[in-house]
């Protein structure tokens, strides 16, 4: 008499091979694009293309993010809704259908970025968080989020030296985007140069914020990823197979009867 004992196999779960698989081909990717988009941003013009050109390769960034990081479903609804509307200001600078000058429509438009350009950031670092394993891809998704960060005080800065009544870094006036940027970068490393400094408020409030949140996102989010990446992975439980019970020993006379 045989008895069949069915050993049953560990299963990877389907959808942690798939994350996996979509974080090791994603977020090299997304660094490359916020690079793009940052160099775009710096040797860009003012003209109508050059405008639709960062705009296009924002939008591509963002989606890219939203993509890799998986954002929740409000994440996802709130960035597709404000992609729609960063494709409905290239079609309007396209047209040339905009009642208002095209700094002041760039403006409206580097709004809409400060907030694609934070949300972003947020699904990464949320998602790299639950990752079960920290690797190299991982650290490229926060150095992309940290520089998402940078960029999105770079357009709120950008924003008010439209806005506000006077220049924005005093007498060297509102600056470019480029100047912006820099600017900004400088605050979020805390390098500060001194050579761009906001002539008021609340420019000079956001950079020590900005300042401050940089720090913390170094100490907090990259020493945390590096410090799980230098540890050693633990090697995965040896599936253990249940031992086969002997068959039961037959009497002579009872296998006769």
């Amino acid at each position: 008499m045989r008895h069949n004992v069915a050993v049953s196999k560990p299963r990877v779960s389907g959808d942690v091979s798939e994350s996996q698989s979509r974080t090791r081909l994603g977020y090299g990717f997304l660094l490359v694009a916020v690079v793009a988009s940052y160099l775009l941003s710096v040797v860009g013009s003012d003209s109508d293309i050059s405008y639709s050109i960062l705009i296009l390769v924002q939008l591509t960034t963002v989606w890219l993010a939203l993509r890799v990081s998986e954002a929740q479903t409000l994440s996802r609804v709130a960035g597709v809704g404000l992609l729609l509307l960063g494709l409905g200001v290239i079609v309007t600078i396209a047209r040339g259908e905009s009642s208002v000058g095209l700094q002041e429509l760039n403006s409206w438009w580097f709004l809409l970025s400060t907030v694609l350009y934070l949300v972003a950031p947020t699904a990464i670092v949320r998602h790299i968080v639950r990752l079960p394993r920290v690797d190299i891809e991982a650290l490229l998704g926060v150095i992309s989020a940290y520089l998402m960060i940078g960029m999105s005080f770079a357009f709120v800065f950008r924003i008010l030296g439209v806005w506000q009544p006077g220049d924005f870094f005093g007498a060297a006036g509102d600056g470019s985007l480029a100047d912006d940027l820099f600017f900004s970068f400088t605050s979020l490393t805390t390098v500060g140069y001194g050579n761009l400094v906001p002539a008021g408020n609340p420019g000079q409030t956001l950079a020590v914020f900005e300042a401050m949140m940089g720090q913390l996102f170094l100490v907090i989010v990259v020493a945390k990823v590096v410090t799980n990446m230098s540890r050693p992975t633990a090697p995965a439980p040896t599936p253990v197979e249940p031992e086969m019970s002997a068959p039961p020993d037959i009497d002579p006379s009872d296998r006769n009867a």
